[in-house]
């Protein structure tokens, strides 16, 4: 697995097979490859509007891949030369099987005389064409080739990390805060964090929740300092009842129940006092409020 790895991204067994064989030899069977692909396709076009003149490209097509397998593979035999580019042995022996007298098969020349026979003729062709296609494609790579191919490999690979990075950051950070929901997006648990009494943190109307706020490093408290909040645009909702939560992982090491006395238009800050070990996560749960529901100006862990 590692070397199917290492060769993928270096791409260096594939370049010393290059190296090995003299340029001009790959080029010239890379061009009879790409001229029988096209003779291929032209053919493959051709087959819905004229079978006959479609077996006569597929023919080409194959004439120009024999030729394109050549002296170069090893083997003595042609189905041997197959075989030694991947070729299955059987199918191997019934390509050179086809070879001879390929190019003096008679092929009809009018729509009308083609049969069943060239119908089987044709799809025995087309197979031949794309089993020995297949069989060349590494044998026509160029170094040109293999340098952009790792260079297009490496990169792609680097944006997949970057991206999977990116994901798993998002995915699986620890939020300094979050909270079980938020009336708006200007009043998200963020807001109660960020040291602004003005913005504010705050529930859907009339309903209960909760806001975490993280603890990094983990570490002992003694309080936690509270601001109610008001609703600054209406000052119609803030907390009443509420439950102060210390967990160490997610343990439940503290808790402490109060209320807050009334809404007021500018709340005052309230030392709640808190007392636990190694604290990683502090949660205000909110069990009723004043007005249309709860709000809360700041929380931080002493």
């Amino acid at each position: 697995m590692l070397s199917f790895v290492s060769e993928y991204f270096s791409q260096r067994d594939a370049l010393a097979q290059v190296a090995a064989e003299a340029t001009s030899v790959r080029m010239a069977r890379r061009d009879l490859v790409l001229r029988a692909r096209q003779k291929r396709e032209a053919a493959e076009a051709a087959a819905s509007v004229s079978l006959a003149e479609s077996l006569r490209l597929m023919r080409d097509a194959v004439l120009l891949l024999q030729e394109a397998i050549g002296e170069g593979s090893a083997g003595e035999t042609f189905a041997a030369r197959c075989a030694s580019l991947g070729v299955d042995a059987t199918v191997a022996r019934r390509l050179e099987a086809m070879r001879g007298g390929l190019a003096e098969l008679p092929l009809p020349a009018l729509e009308s005389d083609v049969g069943e026979a060239e119908v089987e003729t044709y799809n025995q062709l087309t197979k031949a064409a794309l089993t020995l296609d297949r069989a060349l494609s590494r044998k026509i790579t160029l170094q040109g080739d293999l340098l952009a191919r790792r260079r297009k490999r490496r990169v792609v690979a680097a944006l997949v990390g970057v991206a999977t990075a990116l994901v798993l950051y998002v995915e699986f950070r620890p939020l300094p805060c979050r909270a079980s929901a938020f009336l708006f997006e200007e009043f998200r648990p963020e807001m109660a964090i960020d040291g602004v009494v003005e913005s504010e943190w705050l529930l859907p109307d009339g309903k209960p929740g909760w806001i975490d706020v993280r603890v990094r490093p983990s570490r002992d408290i003694r309080s936690v300092r509270v601001i109610n909040g008001h609703n600054r645009a209406s000052m119609d909702r803030a907390i009443r009842a509420y439950r102060l939560e210390a967990y160490s992982g997610r343990r439940l090491v503290n808790s402490v129940s109060g209320e807050f006395p009334a809404l007021l238009p500018a709340p005052p800050p309230t030392e709640i006092p808190l007392v636990a070990k190694d604290v990683n996560r502090v949660r205000l749960v909110v069990v009723s409020w004043f007005g249309a529901g709860a709000a809360l100006a700041e929380i931080k862990v002493q």
